[in-house]
């Protein structure tokens, strides 16, 4: 005989089987911790990109200024002043909001270490976290590092105009030296 003719539940359910009530509740709890985490940590080091970038630039600005003034034939207490002063003009002055700028000059590491005319910059700042601090991560550290050599500016440097033929494709309005070089005829369409 059946004991659920006119109940639509299956007929293996026990009704007084509570062993698995009231499971969902951690499992949505324990699910949703997890997903916050990870929208958190997207969030953080999203930001923590964005800062790196943005400090990646001011290295690059202030390796280029020191390496500008050694290029310039200056001292090198000049090529660091210079990118010290680059590297503040950019939001990021030594000591402040825990920032830390180093200049070296020559570089101490990489490709141009001990090169006299190269100018190395390191820029280090921590971020500090919104939702990650719930797994208590306060704060990601961002160091970025960029070189710049004020020798290579003496060196030939090319220039090379698309179109030659298009007004205003290339102009030079300073008292700069220009050589031409044309290729033949294999460039053009």
């Amino acid at each position: 005989m059946d004991s659920h003719p006119t109940s639509s539940e299956p007929p293996w359910r026990d009704h007084n089987d509570n062993r698995q009530r009231g499971v969902i509740v951690p499992l949505v709890a324990v699910a949703l911790l997890g997903i916050f985490a990870m929208a958190g940590y997207v969030i953080d080091s999203g930001l923590a990109f964005k800062h790196r970038m943005e400090s990646w630039i001011a290295a690059d600005a202030a390796a280029l200024a020191g390496a500008h003034e050694l290029f310039r034939g200056n001292s090198s207490s000049d090529a660091v002043a210079a990118a010290y002063a680059a590297a503040k003009a950019n939001g990021y002055e030594h000591g402040v909001d825990d920032v830390a700028v180093t200049i070296h000059h020559p570089p101490v590491s990489g490709f141009y270490v001990g090169n006299d005319m190269s100018v190395e910059v390191t820029i280090t700042r921590p971020t500090a976290t919104s939702f990650l601090r719930v797994l208590n991560i306060n704060e990601i550290d961002v160091a970025t590092r960029a070189v710049a050599n004020g020798d290579l500016a003496k060196s030939i440097n090319c220039i090379y105009v698309l179109d030659p033929d298009h007004e205003g494709a290339f102009e030079v309005t300073s008292d700069s030296l220009l050589g031409q070089l044309r290729y033949p005829d294999q460039f053009e369409g």
